[in-house]
This record gives structure tokens, sequence and C-alpha cells, in this order.
């Protein structure tokens, strides 16, 4: 019998084996992290649609456009009818020229206004995200049992700042989505988009604990048939 020679050695980690094992848990990463975008893209896309409706600021929709435009989802209809709308108010302005601020007018047009007390779109969405970090960890201690008060103290603490501080930014979010206290904005909020977008944190962990998991098991794989085909080589020897 015909001993093997070098050529029928079987390669040993790193060689043919490792680069096919690295290729394949490239394409299981980048599909995950596919999915994973996509998930976390569609329950964004929830989170700014539930704003807009409640708030009718257009920094939402413009928002959402820049997320299309990474091409990874089509538009929402939402958004198609908000841009529409706009697209209509900008065309009226070129037909019938406005007799004020040319700016003003565009601003209007494009869903910006100034309310009577000095709000503003962009004011009222700097402050909405920054009163929605603190619902965000308020929620995370209310689901671990903490009453009000405690999960307040604990969101200051976190935040380093007072605890009157963040009462006073969650009362004004309950007022922005309709509630008059904090009981029923948890309740408002607890099948909201909010929740998908908590959800999509804990499926990107899965998504990469499953690339990890299957990188291993290629790797397993890999180190398995080398060690068969060497031990084979050996017999034949």
């Amino acid at each position: 019998m015909n001993k093997p020679t070098a050529s029928d050695e079987p390669s040993p980690p790193g060689g043919d084996w490792s680069a096919r094992a690295d290729a394949e848990g490239t394409r299981v990463a980048a599909k995950a992290r596919e999915k994973q975008f996509r998930e976390g893209a569609e329950a964004v896309l929830r989170f700014l649609e539930f704003r807009f409706q409640v708030t009718n600021n257009p920094l939402f929709v413009w928002q959402a456009l820049k997320l299309f435009r990474m091409g990874t989802l089509p538009m929402p209809a939402w958004v198609q009818r908000e841009f529409g709308t706009w697209i209509d108010a900008m065309a009226g302005l070129a037909t019938k020229p406005p007799k004020e601020r040319v700016d003003a007018a565009v601003g209007r047009a494009l869903g910006f206004k100034v309310t009577k007390s000095g709000g503003n779109p962009f004011e009222q969405y700097r402050r909405l995200r920054h009163a929605e970090d603190y619902f965000s960890g308020y929620l995370h201690y209310r689901r671990q049992k903490f009453r009000q008060t405690p999960a307040t103290e604990k969101v200051a603490a976190d935040r380093n700042t007072s605890s009157s501080t963040v009462r006073r930014e969650l009362l004004w979010l309950a007022s922005q989505l309709g509630c008059d206290d904090l009981s029923k904005l948890e309740e408002k909020l607890r099948e909201d988009a909010l929740q998908s977008w908590v959800a999509m944190i804990g499926q990107k962990e899965v998504a990469l604990r499953t690339a990890n998991d299957r990188l291993q098991q290629l790797e397993t794989r890999k180190l398995r048939r080398w060690t068969r085909l060497s031990s084979r080589a050996q017999g034949l020897k």
C-alpha cells in the first residue's frame, strides 16, 4: 500500500479549512447583523410614527426619511403622506408667493410652527428625547419592582441629576402624550414603540450570540475533521 505523500496530508488549522470556516462565519455574522438592523429600523420607525402622531412635530418625519435613505426599508405610508402635504404647500407658495418673510412661509409649509408660548419643534424634539431617556431608565427600575419615587431617585443617581428634575421631565413627557400622571404614562407606553426599541436591543444581543455560537461550531467542526484526517493519515504510514 502506498504511503500518503506530503500533498495527501491534511491541512492543519489555519489552512483551507480555517479560511472556509472564517468565510462562513463572516457570512453568518453579516446575515445576523442585517436581520438585527432591519428589526431595529422597523422598531425605530414605529417609534417615530407614534411620536409624530401625538406631537405633530415634523422632525420625526425627517428622522424617518433619514432612516429610509439608508436603503434598508421601503418608505412608510405615513412619511409619504406628510411629504406629499409639504410638497403641495411648497407648490402653493410657488404659484402664490408669500407677502411675509420667505423663511417663515417655507417653515410653515414644511410643518415647522412656533407656538405662542415661544416653543418650537427643535426645542420640543430635543426635550422629548431627553425626557424619554429618563423614562427608559425609570421603566427599567419599575420593571424591577421599584416604586415610583425610588425609581425616580435611581434614575437621578444614574444621570447625575436631581430627582426633582427627573420627575419634572417625566411629567412634562406625560403632558406631551396626553397623560396627567406617571401611572397613565406607563400604561400608554407599555405597548408603545419605545418597548419595541428596548426589545430590539435584546434582539441585537441574541443575534450577536447566535453569530458567535455559529463561529464556534464551525471552528469545532474544522478541528474535528482535521483530527480525523490526521488520524487516518497516520494509520496509512
